[in-house]
């Protein structure tokens, strides 16, 4: 097996998209824009708590992985000579779904932000019980309808226009 075909930091096309850096300024650099985000996400997500800080960190680490890696992708073609998805497009895919996997636990989708707020709110929204209340309801309206008498059904029925009204 050549050097070439070996995963990982490689010398020509297939090594230059930064996704394997190993020089100190640029592993520093990295670390800086991960620390910024995770600041920035902070700010931006108030419900984050101390304990979920290496989960918003592998988050910004993701996110500065992918960026580097849409850039190269972007600089070059998605496709090589004989016309196939770059295996480095295949890698972009795993990392931002990865990368969703996080944001999904973090509370960063309209998903998973509204069962942040139901369970902040009244605890976890509970689908079933909303559904027997409304059947609850419902036949409880029922039942008080067949407790009417018969004829207080009739005028009602006539008023509506309803089928059991009595042609006048």
């Amino acid at each position: 097996m050549s050097a070439s075909n070996l995963p990982g930091p490689a010398s020509g096309p297939h090594g230059n998209h930064g996704l394997y850096v190993k020089a100190a300024n640029g592993l520093r650099l990295r670390d800086r824009r991960v620390q910024r985000l995770v600041r920035k996400m902070r700010v931006a997500m108030p419900w984050l708590e101390e304990v979920d800080l290496p989960a918003a960190r592998a988050w910004a680490q993701f996110e500065v992985l992918a960026d580097q890696v849409y850039a190269w992708l972007r600089a070059s073609s998605v496709v090589n000579a004989k016309g196939e998805g770059k295996r480095l497009l295949h890698d972009f895919r795993q990392l931002r779904q990865t990368q969703l996997e996080f944001a999904r636990q973090l509370g960063m989708t309209p998903a998973s932000r509204a069962a942040l707020k139901a369970s902040r709110d009244n605890g976890a929204f509970d689908l079933a019980s909303v559904i027997a209340d409304d059947a609850a309801d419902g036949a409880i309206a029922v039942s008080e309808l067949r407790k009417r008498p018969a004829s207080e059904s009739k005028a009602n029925n006539a008023s509506d226009g309803g089928d059991d009204a009595e042609p006048s």
